[in-house]
């Protein structure tokens, strides 16, 4: 609008001049002084406006001009600034949430789901009292001695009584980069103080079912061991588990599970067997066998996954049904050794004997299971049996060097019924029968070695009655009272009977009491 303004103004002034110029000038003698200097000062009057509207027009180009380039620079810095900003958040990572659930624990999680982390806890403290006739300090090895001198020695009062932290446990789980790459770490603090890791292993799952994992983990053998700590029947897994169990192991393990079946199959270091203890933490230059490999398969006939992650019965429950067996078989090298050989440490029974390794020994097994619920009842059966061939090598005071032998071969077997019923939403009432036949009565080995290997007697027969009472569902009180009917905890080690209440024995009729209380977090 002001530029249309100046271009009038000044073709008026043009016009004017037009105009007027020459009549002034023919007119100059006729016109009096008085109407030429009006003219000229109305034309001086117009310039000047025009000057005036010409420096506002030129003030205003200027300013838009400045204004424009302020722009330009606010848009330079606002970008550098969102910029700086970005690098600080993606230099911290992305926000994180966390907080705490009953099914989850404490957790911490990205916005954008790239790491997760699930903090859980366990405690399991107990108070055990224990009679045995064969003393509380009587060992496996004693058993033996006592079996081929027809002697009883027992080591120790008959009764026992004392608390101990039979659990104390820290897990970590979680993912991280998708919810595909899972992690879990577990540490577990043994009655000294001191502690060590359980599980650690890494899974990784594909689509439709298909997953793999490696580390330290328990492998897919007896149901009972792979039912977690916490969500056992009575106040610890039967003797059954104690002879047979798997324990842990470093190796691989491939798996594919849908709605109905699972299967699975694993290679690793070696699990625990009666011949040596559990393998955790090798590596290729310990690895006790030359190859141990696992397979198990489950399948559900009503039910859902979920609702065989413990052993305990609830009221009002859906029924379920589930079956499984499985299957495993290693063979030991040279790397590995004879110090719990059987449950008990041969080269202790006589001095100037001694054993090697368990080169050439071989271990294979079957397993089969059954776990039902329905209403307010559960119930789990399962029975084992191994084939076990030992060879190693023996020194005695009666050979020069050493003298390679086989024990006979041996096959144990055993079983293990137990049923619990949901009286209340609180109370649950449970009974197990668990026999251990670990045909060891009679394990021969070359005369020159004076070197018996026999318990006598092998067969244990132990019966479990107790109850649960839940104060919520993160504590947990269970009382329970077993008697073992035989006379014998043959193949067992002292550390695992101990562990679970009980004592090396050769007499029957030892039984226990004990109370536990759990909590989690």
């Amino acid at each position: 609008m002001t530029s249309k303004r100046i271009v009038m103004n000044t073709l008026c002034i043009i016009l004017l001049v037009s105009l007027f110029g020459p009549a002034a000038s023919s007119s100059v003698a006729s016109s009096g002084p008085s109407e030429l200097e009006d003219i000229a000062s109305e034309i001086a009057s117009l310039k000047e406006r025009n000057d005036r509207l010409n420096a506002r027009l030129d003030d205003r180009s200027d300013r838009r001009w400045l204004a424009g380039d302020r722009k330009a620079e606010i848009r330079t810095l606002v970008h550098d600034v969102l910029a700086d900003t970005e690098r600080r958040i993606n230099r911290l990572g992305a926000p994180l949430g966390g907080g705490y659930s009953d099914a989850h624990g404490f957790h911490l999680r990205t916005a954008d789901d790239t790491f997760k982390l699930n903090i859980h806890g366990m405690v399991q403290t107990r108070w055990i009292f224990n009679r045995s006739t064969s003393g509380q300090q009587y060992t496996n090895t004693q058993a033996v001695v006592d079996n081929v001198t027809g002697s009883d020695s027992p080591l120790g009062p008959e009764n026992g009584s004392g608390f101990q932290i039979r659990r104390a446990k820290v897990t970590f789980r979680g993912h991280v980069v998708d919810p595909s790459w899972r992690y879990k770490l577990e540490t577990n603090f043994r009655s000294n103080g001191s502690a060590v890791f359980q599980d650690a292993y890494i899974v990784k799952e594909f689509e439709d079912g298909f997953s793999i994992r490696v580390g330290q983990f328990k492998e897919a053998w007896l149901r009972e061991q792979m039912v977690s700590d916490r969500r056992q029947l009575a106040v610890e897994r039967s003797v059954i588990n104690g002879f047979f169990g798997q324990g842990r192991s470093v190796g691989v393990e491939g798996r594919y599970r849908n709605d109905t079946f699972d299967i699975t199959v694993g290679a690793t270091n070696g699990m625990r067997t009666t011949l040596q203890s559990a393998p955790t933490f090798t590596n290729f230059s310990d690895a006790p066998t030359e190859w141990s490999f696992c397979g198990r398969f489950q399948y559900i006939l009503a039910g859902a996954w979920k609702d065989f992650r413990n052993l305990n019965a609830s009221i009002d429950s859906s029924t379920s049904v589930m079956v499984g067996v499985a299957g495993m078989s290693q063979k030991y090298g040279e790397r590995s050794n004879t110090d719990s050989l059987f449950g008990f440490d041969p080269n202790q029974i006589f001095l100037g004997t001694s054993l090697g390794t368990l080169d050439g020994s071989m271990v294979s097994g079957l397993t089969a299971d059954v776990s039902i619920k329905h209403r307010d009842l559960t119930f789990f059966a399962a029975i084992a049996w191994q084939q076990i061939s030992t060879r190693t090598q023996g020194s005695g005071p009666f050979v020069v060097g050493t003298v390679p032998f086989e024990v006979p071969r041996i096959n144990p077997w055993g079983f293990v019924v137990q049923g619990g019923w949901a009286a209340t939403g609180e109370i649950e009432l449970f009974a197990r029968y668990s026999c251990l036949d670990a045909d060891m009565d009679d394990l021969a080995a070359p005369p020159a070695l004076a070197l018996p290997l026999a318990y006598g007697s092998s067969v244990s027969s132990v019966i479990t009655l107790g109850v649960n009472w839940f104060l919520s569902d993160k504590v947990k009180l269970t009382v329970d009272t077993g008697l073992n009917l035989d006379s014998s905890f043959a193949g067992i080690t002292g550390g695992r009977l101990r562990g679970a209440g009980w004592v090396p024995t050769s007499s029957s009729d030892q039984w226990n009491l004990r109370a536990q209380l759990q909590l989690q977090f």
